[in-house]
C-alpha cells in the first residue's frame, strides 16, 4: 500500500502506551496506516505520495481542548484585552490605544481583567467614567463571572438603579442608591451583555472562522465546547457542510436553573441533528456555582475573608437530580461547572442519586474546574466513574491572584486544584483552557501544568510531566468524549488527526514551550493548517 502522506525523521510521541515513540508515519485517506522507523518507510512511498521531512521536530496526536467556549472566544478577538494588565494606569493606556484603533465604535468592551485593578474605596463606574464617559464601557473579568461598567453602560442597560436577581447573582449597590458598576454573574450583567455583545450572524461567522484558523495554528484538531444551543449547533453544522469546520467539536445543550426535566427533549433533538465524527452533541452542561473571586463559589466552610459567607448553589440537589436523571436515562453525558468544594460535593451527590436510580453505566459524567476538593469526596470520583476536567492556567493564575488566595485561606490551599490527588486515585483527567477566560494556546496550558510548584512549604506537589500534560490534551480528552478508539493517539487504524510542531517539544526548555506552534495540522488526513 502506498500512502498519501509520509512524515519522516520526526520525533513522534504517539501517546499510545503500547508503542510510545516512532520516527515516521504514513497516512492514507483519513486514517493512519503505518508507524515505524524512517529507514523502513519506502514501501509506503509511491509516485503520488507527499513526503515531509520533519527534521527532528515533534509530531503529536491532534490536540483537543477539553473545555472551551469557541463562539464567545471568537467574538472577543477584536476587543480590549486586559491580559497581563496589573494596574489601573496600565488599563488606561490600553483603552486609549484601543480608542485610537476603533474611534467609531459605539460600545467599548474588554475581557481578561484582573480583580485587583480597581480602588475598593470608590465606585467602579466612577473610575471607569474617567476613562470613557460618552459611550458604554463594559469590562469582563478573566473568568467571565464579573463585569465592571461605567455609568453610561449602566444607564443604557437599565441597571443604574439596580435589578432584582436570583441568589448567587448581584448588582452591587452603593450608599447613594445607585449601582457601583460591579455586576456579579450572568443574571446581573445579562442586560448589559446583550447590548455590548451584539452577535449578528455575519460578524459571528467571520469571527468563528478566524478563531478556527487560530486554533489550527496551535495544532488543535478537537474541542469540547462548554456552552450550546440549537442555534450554535446549526452554525457549526453550516461550517461542516462547507468544509470550514477544521476541528472536531462536541456541543452540549446548556441547562439553566430555570429549566425543568422536560428540557432534555431539546438536548435530544440536538443530538439527533448531527452524525459522524466531526460534529457531535451528546452532553448537557450545568453551572452548580460561580467563582471564588466573587464569593459566588459554593464552599463547605465560610470564605476566609468574608465571615459567614459560603456562596450559593445555582441548583438545589433535588432540582439538579431531577433534570440529570432524565439526561442520564437518555444516555446523555452530564458536565457540571463546580468550583467550590460544596459545589463538587453536591454534584457528586446528584450523580450518586442518578446511578442509584438508573443503574450503573459507562456514563463518563464530568465535573469541570474543581478548584477546591474535600478529601472525603476524592474516592467518590472513581466509585461513580466521574471524569475530572481541569484547566492548568487557572491554577497558575490563582497562585498569583491575592483575591483567590485570600478568599480560600491558607488552610485550604492543600485542597486546591488537586491534579495529582485525582490522578493517583485513577480518575481520568482532562486538560483545557476555558478560552476565552484565558487564551486558546494549548502550549501555555501544557507549560502551566508542568511548571506548577507548591504554593507554600508542606503543600502537595501537583506538577505534571510532559507526557501527563500531553495526555490531558490528547488521549484522555478523547476518552472523555467516548472517542478513544478514533483519536487521541497516533496508532494504525485511527483517524489521522495530528500536528507537527516547529521544534521537538521534549527538548524545548520549559519557559519556551508557550512559544511552540504547529507547522502542519491535519484533521482526518486533511491539511487544515500549514506554515
Amino acid at each position: 500500500m502506498t500512502a498519501d502522506l509520509l512524515i519522516l525523521n520526526a520525533k513522534i510521541l504517539t501517546l499510545d502506551p503500547s508503542n510510545p515513540e516512532a520516527e515516521a508515519i504514513a497516512i492514507s485517506g483519513e486514517r493512519i496506516v503505518w508507524l515505524g522507523k524512517t529507514q523502513d518507510s519506502s514501501a509506503f512511498k509511491g509516485t503520488g505520495t507527499r513526503v515531509i521531512d520533519a527534521g527532528g521536530c515533534s509530531v503529536l496526536p491532534g490536540l483537543i481542548d477539553g473545555h472551551f467556549h469557541l463562539i464567545k472566544g471568537a467574538m472577543q478577538l477584536d476587543k480590549i484585552s486586559g491580559v497581563g494588565i496589573e494596574t489601573f494606569a496600565g488599563l488606561k493606556t490600553q483603552i486609549l490605544e484601543y480608542q485610537k484603533r476603533f474611534p467609531t465604535r459605539k460600545y467599548f468592551v474588554g475581557y481578561g481583567l484582573n480583580y485587583a485593578l480597581f480602588d475598593a474605596s470608590r465606585a467602579v463606574r466612577l473610575q471607569l467614567d474617567e476613562l470613557v464617559s460618552d459611550r458604554p464601557l463594559a469590562l469582563f473579568a478573566y473568568d467571565l463571572h464579573t463585569v465592571w461598567a461605567n455609568t453610561r453602560a449602566l444607564e443604557v442597560s437599565g441597571l443604574l438603579r439596580g435589578r432584582t436577581v436570583s441568589p448567587g447573582n448581584e448588582v452591587v449597590m452603593g450608599s447613594d442608591g445607585l449601582a457601583t458598576g460591579e455586576l456579579l454573574e450572568r443574571e446581573a450583567f445579562g442586560p448589559l451583555a446583550n447590548i455590548v455583545e451584539p452577535q449578528d450572524a455575519r460578524s459571528q461567522k467571520a469571527a468563528v472562522l478566524e478563531a478556527l484558523k487560530l486554533a489550527a495554528s496551535y495544532g488543535l484538531t478537537g474541542g469540547h465546547n462548554m456552552d450550546g444551543t440549537p442555534e450554535t449547533l446549526a452554525l457549526y453544522s453550516s461550517f461542516e457542510q462547507t468544509g470550514d469546520l477544521t476541528m472536531r467539536l462536541d456541543v452540549p445543550f446548556s441547562v439553566t436553573p430555570h429549566h425543568t426535566p422536560e428540557i432534555i427533549k431539546l438536548a435530544l433533538e440536538m443530538r439527533n441533528t448531527v452524525s459522524g465524527n466531526v460534529l457531535t452533541s451528546h452532553r448537557v452542561k450545568f453551572f452548580m456555582d460561580g467563582v471564588i473571586e466573587t464569593g459566588t463559589g459554593f464552599l463547605l466552610e465560610p470564605y476566609a475573608d468574608i465571615p459567614g459567607q459560603i456562596g450559593d448553589a445555582l441548583f438545589s440537589l433535588e432540582h439538579f437530580t431531577s433534570i440529570s436523571l432524565e439526561a442520564d436515562r437518555n444516555n446523555l453525558q452530564i458536565a457540571v461547572h463546580a468550583i467550590g468544594d460544596a459545589a463538587v460535593r453536591r454534584t457528586l451527590d446528584g450523580l450518586e442519586n442518578i446511578r442509584n436510580t438508573n443503574g450503573a453505566r459507562d456514563s463518563r459524567h464530568r465535573i469541570e474546574h474543581i478548584e477546591l476538593l474535600h478529601p472525603n469526596d476524592l474516592p467518590r470520583f472513581k466509585t461513580l466513574g466521574v471524569t475530572a476536567s481541569m484547566q492548568p492556567t487557572h491554577a497558575a493564575m490563582s497562585a498569583t491572584d491575592t483575591v483567590w488566595a485570600n478568599r480560600v485561606g491558607r488552610k485550604r490551599w492543600t485542597r486546591a486544584f488537586p491534579w495529582n490527588d485525582l490522578r493517583n486515585a485513577l480518575v481520568p483527567l482532562v486538560f483545557g483552557t476555558d478560552f476565552p477566560v484565558v487564551g486558546i494556546n494549548p502550549f501555555q496550558a501544557i507549560h502551566d501544568a508542568m511548571a506548577r510548584v507548591p504554593w507554600a512549604e508542606g503543600l502537595p506537589a501537583h506538577g505534571q510531566t510532559l507526557l501527563q500534560a500531553l495526555a490531558g490534551y490528547t488521549r484522555d480528552a478523547a476518552f472523555a468524549q467516548f472517542q478513544e478508539h478514533q483519536k487521541g493517539m497516533l496508532k494504525v487504524g485511527m483517524l489521522a488527526d495530528l500536528t507537527m510542531l516547529t521544534r521537538d517539544i521534549s527538548n524545548t526548555p520549559l519557559a519556551e514551550i508557550p512559544n511552540l506552534r504547529s507547522s502542519l495540522t491535519m484533521m482526518g488526513g486533511r491539511v487544515v493548517h500549514e506554515s
